[in-house]
Parts: structure tokens; sequence; C-alpha cells
């Protein structure tokens, strides 16, 4: 998950977590994060989602224990009570994951000898979730827990403020109102029992005896030093949060804690209801809490200020802390564990994982560098030509690779993005789709299975094919970083008898440009099928498209049809060639009659508007021979075979022939580099289209963000003909980032 971290003074390591493994009864969840070439937490967790407040009821297990940790601020707070200074900071995901591996390794499921499970729970206040990290990055701490498999329960609250006025002030200076969440534990009334942990908590043996002894008792409270153990109950919570509106003003503040939840239950049960066998006591070793006197681990704190025993017991508990995280990275990362786990302080208690003492000689999990927000937007392109050549015939395409990148980083990232055009392209596109729905498109189709496309109640048609097509080309047209609502616009034409110019779409969603646009996908999904076939006025209603597109842009046609020309069209003399029938009486339509192919007027006018023509057989009963209607169309020549209109007859083969790069040969290889350093990129960032190839954008690492050249170099080969060719082309940015005004965090790896 981090992205390049520091082994000692020199060399980089890239952390991935390498798959989905059962762990209690809920996941690691590892998103897109081995796909990621330099992760922060903003780019991972920066979106906030929306958490169900109220869960549905899920059934009773009498072997599920949860786990309850709570987080009600974010560490960076100023008015955060004392009590929440073992608060991780930006070693969050680290004391997270260890804390959830610590604890489901003593009750998974492939434990034979626990006859208990455990589900992990994280119960977070609304304020407590969006927390920003050292360098001003804001990140969702909910989704970060909810990705390593924990359950999300957001709760507010439960005691209003005015309704403590009097004692607000002390019980902020005790643990804060807002730690009341821990009675949100109350509402997980699916398991026999609840135990509330911190990031602190150290599972040091099974407490299954623990857990027994609490379900055998009429207690309904267990606290055993380190952790608190309670029976799940609705009507509980209930009481307890008006006991405390009504009461707080009378709990004894003699320690801290005493004004919250623990102060709480131990006034309801020994002095409000007078029920002392309501709550037991015992203290154990099965659970630790690190942070109350040996410190947090992920500090590398010094103990020399401890007497001996003391100090060799706290080192006991962090270097069993330090194994679980060595443990969780061996099972969890790619690889197994990559850290060198060779930094010199303690390293019989650190395990390697510390530089110096002090929270900030900690070896992170998750980088905490300078992180860039989003990409430069002031950029530079540049270029490289090639021409590739076919001494056989003499054909010659030269072609264009274009590398764009920001001027100017303050991190060790930066992004760029770039395109493999024909030389001169244009990035403007108008596009018209021409479809056939005539009769014919209700044979089957071979190929993949597609299903009922257009709701008709007939799967896998000709016409669900063209459908499916129409909408890969669209997705490919979206995810393309080169092409968008503000370059392209699409014509739709469908045509039968006669044809329609559906109308003019932008590809993507206004309101969501990740996705195709909803009102071309509501017309493709709804077409039903007409008679008749008429190519000629298929070909009228694109150019009346192009007449009112915008001018200064590549027009680009592709044509569509799994049959002939049936239907006569006009603007060529078509009248002087009347259809007849065997008796000499006119007829609606025939196959392949002169009157259906005159195209001349409209082929004119379709060069004049220099539109790049690509025309389609879709299925066996479609001609695409020489002379025939879908050949007098094409004006694209295969450059490896010569061939104009081409024959598909696959759903398969026509995504691919719609989707396909209008450059000559193959890319063959894709290379980028950062001041030497290869980056993780391969040929499948590479995105086809009717433009060309288009990457990005990607973000490049192995900047220094105090040097100002840094230079990002990209290398493509395409083989044409069995002839390779390389593209090189270099951009610089230049690092901005000025050291001494680093900001400083207190649980960050300065």
């Amino acid at each position: 998950i981090s992205g390049m971290v520091s082994m000692g003074e020199t060399g980089y390591a890239h952390r991935a977590l390498a798959e989905i493994r059962q762990l209690c009864d809920t996941r690691f969840f590892h998103s897109n994060w081995h796909k990621m070439s330099e992760t922060y937490w903003e780019q991972l967790y920066g979106e906030s989602l929306d958490y169900v407040s109220n869960p549905v009821p899920e059934a009773f297990d009498p072997t599920n224990i949860a786990y309850v940790l709570t987080l009600s601020d974010c560490p960076e707070a100023d008015d955060l009570p004392e009590a929440h200074a073992c608060d991780p900071g930006h070693a969050y995901y680290d004391a997270a994951a260890v804390l959830k591996y610590g604890i489901c390794e003593k009750f998974a499921p492939e434990n034979e000898s626990s006859k208990y499970q455990a589900t992990m729970y994280a119960i977070i206040h609304p304020d407590a979730r969006r927390c920003v990290g050292p360098h001003g990055e804001e990140y969702d701490r909910a989704e970060v827990l909810r990705e390593m498999g924990y359950k999300i329960r957001i709760h507010g609250t439960p005691v209003p403020k005015t309704r403590v006025a009097k004692s607000y002030d002390s019980i902020q200076a005790d643990v804060g109102l807002d730690e009341l969440i821990k009675l949100g534990a109350y509402k997980l009334t699916h398991h026999p029992v609840a135990v509330l942990v911190d990031f602190s908590t150290l599972m040091a043996r099974s407490i299954e005896p623990a857990i027994d002894a609490f379900i055998a008792s009429d207690a309904e409270v267990a606290t055993h030093g380190s952790y608190t153990m309670i029976k799940p109950d609705n009507d509980m919570y209930t009481e307890l949060t008006q006991a405390y509106a009504q009461n707080v003003a009378d709990f004894p503040n003699t320690m801290k804690g005493s004004l919250g939840t623990n102060g709480l239950l131990e006034y309801y049960y020994n002095t409000l209801t007078g029920n002392p066998d309501g709550i037991s006591t015992t203290f154990d070793n099965d659970i630790i809490n690190m942070c109350t006197i040996c410190g947090q681990p992920w500090d590398c704190p010094n103990l020399d200020h401890l007497e001996q025993w003391r100090a060799d017991g706290c080192d006991a508990e962090h270097a069993a802390w330090y194994q679980l995280r060595v443990d969780f990275e061996k099972q969890f990362w790619k690889d197994g564990l990559y850290s060198a786990m060779n930094l010199q302080y303690k390293p019989d208690v650190y395990k390697g994982f510390c530089h110096h003492e002090g929270p900030g000689g900690y070896d992170l999990m998750i980088d905490d560098k300078t992180a860039i927000e989003h990409c430069d937007p002031d950029t530079t392109t540049s270029t490289a030509k090639e021409v590739l050549m076919d001494n056989d015939t003499g054909y010659s395409q030269t072609q264009e690779l274009a590398l764009t990148c920001g001027k100017t980083t303050a991190s060790s990232t930066a992004c760029f993005s770039g395109t493999i055009t024909k030389e001169n392209a244009v990035p403007f596109y108008n596009i018209a789709i021409v479809m056939d729905i005539s009769l014919s498109t209700k044979a089957n189709f071979a190929g993949e299975y597609v299903g009922d496309m257009n709701g008709d109640g007939n799967e896998n048609q000709i016409i669900d094919a063209e459908i499916s097509a129409v909408l890969a080309l669209l997705e490919a047209m979206v995810a393309n970083p080169d092409m968008n609502n503000d370059n392209v616009l699409i014509g739709l034409v469908v045509f039968y008898a006669k044809a329609e110019l559906v109308g003019h779409y932008p590809p993507a969603d206004p309101d969501d440009p990740t996705k195709v646009n909803p009102a071309l996908i509501k017309y493709l999904t709804k077409i039903r099928i007409l008679w008749g076939t008429n190519f000629d006025d298929g070909l009228d209603k694109a150019i009346d498209f192009f007449n009112n597109a915008p001018t200064g842009r590549q027009n680009i046609m592709y044509f569509m049809s799994d049959g002939k020309p049936y239907n006569s069209g006009d603007g060529d003399g078509e009248e002087n060639y009347p259809m007849l029938n065997k008796n000499g009486k006119p007829r609606r339509g025939q196959t392949n009659h002169i009157s259906t192919m005159m195209y001349d007027s409209e082929i004119a006018a379709l060069d004049a508007l220099d539109v790049e023509r690509s025309a389609i057989g879709i299925g066996p009963k479609s001609q695409v021979s020489p002379g025939s209607g879908l050949d007098m169309i094409d004006n694209t020549p295969d450059p490896n075979t010569g061939e104009m209109a081409v024959q598909v007859l696959s759903v398969g083969e026509l995504v691919a022939t719609l989707t396909a790069s209008p450059v000559a040969g193959t890319v063959t290889d894709f290379e980028v580099d950062v001041n030497g350093i290869v980056q993780d990129v391969t040929l499948d960032d590479l995105t086809s289209g009717p433009a060309g190839f288009a990457f990005g954008e990607i973000l490049a690492k192995g900047l220094n963000p105090e040097s100002t050249t840094n230079t990002l170099t990209a290398k493509v080969t395409v083989d044409f003909k069995g002839e390779p060719t390389v593209f090189t082309t270099s951009c610089n940015v230049a690092g901005t980032h000025d050291v001494s005004n680093a900001q400083t965090f207190p649980y960050s790896n300065q």
C-alpha cells in the first residue's frame, strides 16, 4: 500500500497487498492499491462514503464476539482530550491492521481450538471521519477501516451537550463527551458479547475463558483492567444514556475516565441501581493496554526513565506488537515482508522498524511524504514523429508520440499523459455512429452472450450485438483521457426503409465524466427493429450531422449493416432506374438494385467534409466484397491488408473493430522513466480508440521536488510489417518544494 518507502538512506520499496484473504468473519479489502505507482491518504480515501446508520438486523450468533474500536475525534483536533493521546495519528493504518490481526489470529475460524469467531467493528463519531495528515491532505478514516474489513457504525454523541451543561467543562477535561459513543456497542445485539478495545490493545493470549465465565454469569459488564466486556442490549443503551444525562454531576471524579463510559458503568451498578453484581471486576494480563505506561510502539519510545523491571516488561509488550506487524506483512503484503528490517534503534525490540527514538523514527507501512492534491494544470507537451513504411506496397504513415507533463511539482510525484496518433491529428472529434435496425437484425448472432440489450424479449440478436458494441465504443471514449465532452460530439443515426438522425450527444454523463451519457444509453436500449435497409438515407443523415457539427475537427463515421442495401436512395438520378417486379410493376425494395447503390453525391459530400469512413459488415450475410455497398462507403483501408470494409462474425470482433486504433502497426512496448527510474506502466495502460492510443493521467514517482530538473521520458515501440520503430520524447518537471517550510505533525514520520 505504501508508495516509495525509504529503505535506510537509499533505495525504494513498492509495497502492495496481494489478495483478499478471509480473516475473522470479514476481510481485508485491498481496492486498487497494487495498481497505483504512489499511494497517499487523500488518493486512497479522499472521498467520503455514506454508511448505513440503521443497518439491516442480523441473526443472533452465540459464537460470534464483537470487538469494538471507537474513534471520537481526529488526532489533530485543537480540543482533543488528554485521554485521546493514544490515537496513532498517521500510524493509523499500522495500528488498525495490527489490532485486527492480533485479535483475529486468536479467534480465526481456522483456529480449531477456539469455539468463538470475532467480528471487528469501528464506531466513529462524525467529527472523527475526515481527518488531516501531516501535509494538509484529508482522508476518510472510516474508509481506511472499512477496506480492512471493520464494520463501520457512525454514531453521534448519545448525550447532547445541553443536557450536561453544568458538567460539560469537567467532562471535556476528563475524556470528553464524545467518548460516550462507546455505548453504541450496546446496539450490537446479534452478538452475545462486545469487547471494547482501542489502538493500544495488545492481545497477549486468548480471552476465551473470560468470555465463557462472563456469558455464564449474571453480570452485565465485566472490566478486566485493560478491556471491558458488555452484553449488548438496546434497552440498556437507552437506560445508560438517560442515567448519564441525569446523574453525571454526582459521579465521583477521582481518576481519569471517571466522567466517561467507565465511570458511568461503575456509578450505574454500584450507586444508582444498587446492583454491584451487575458489574464484575477482574485484573488479568490476557489483554494489555500499551499506552498507559509503556507508550505507543509506533512512537519508538525511549524507556530509559523507567525502572529496569518495568522497562523490560514494556520492551516485551512492544516486541510482541512488532512481531504481529511482521507476521501481518508476511501474510498480506505482496511477496511477503518487503522491509529490510535493518533499522538500528533497539532492533531486538522494534524488529528493525525504528531509525531512532520518537515518532519520526518509525518506518510506517503507509508513506507520508508530501503528496500532490491534483495534477498541475499548467502543462508542457513534447512530441516525436516517425514514418512507418511498407516497402512492398509503398504505403507509409507518419505517427506522432505526444507526452504531456505538469510543469512543476512540490512532491516526489507528477502527472503525465500522452497519445500515439497519426501526424497532425486534431484532438477534437465529430463521430457519426450509423446503425442498421432493419428486420434482418433480429437474426441470432455468434460469439459472446450479450443478452437482450434493447428489452424486446429476444436475446443475442444482431441488433443486441450492435447496441453492445456501440456502448463499448462509448465506454472506450469515456475512458480515454484524450476524449471528453469538450472535444467530442456524437451523432447517432439509425436506418431502415429510411433513416433518422436521432440527435447530437456528448459522449459522457454531464454529471459524471467517467460514465456514458445516460441519454445515449436510454435510446440505444430501447431501439426497435423496422422494415427496410436504406444505405443512401443513412449517409444523408450522417452528412446532416457533420454539416451541423463544430468545424475544425476530425470527422469520423462508423457505418454498420448486417445485410445489403434494399431501398432506393436519392440525389444521383435513382429515379431513372425504377425497381420493377417480374410483371413490370413497381416494388418497394430489391437487394443490391442499382438504385440502392448510387452514392456519388453522398461520397462527394463526405469527402468534402474530410470524413474518415469505416464500414462494417455484421454477420455472414453481410457483403463487404469489392463493389458492394459497404465497400463503396469505406475509405479507410487496413494498412496491413489493404482491405476496405470489414466483416465481423462475433460480438468480440465487432467491439474490437469499433474500438480499434487508426494508427498502423502494433504497439509492442511502452516504457516511461523518471530520472532513470523505470515507472510501473505496461501496455495495459494504453487505451485504444477512434483517435489512436492514449495513456494517463498516470502518477510518476521518483522526482526530486527540490531539483529544477526532473526528466520524464516516454518510449514506445510500434511494429509494422515486422519492422519495429521506436518513438522517444521527454519533458522536464521542475521541483518547487521548499524543505524549510515543511509542516510538522506530532504523529508523522518526518
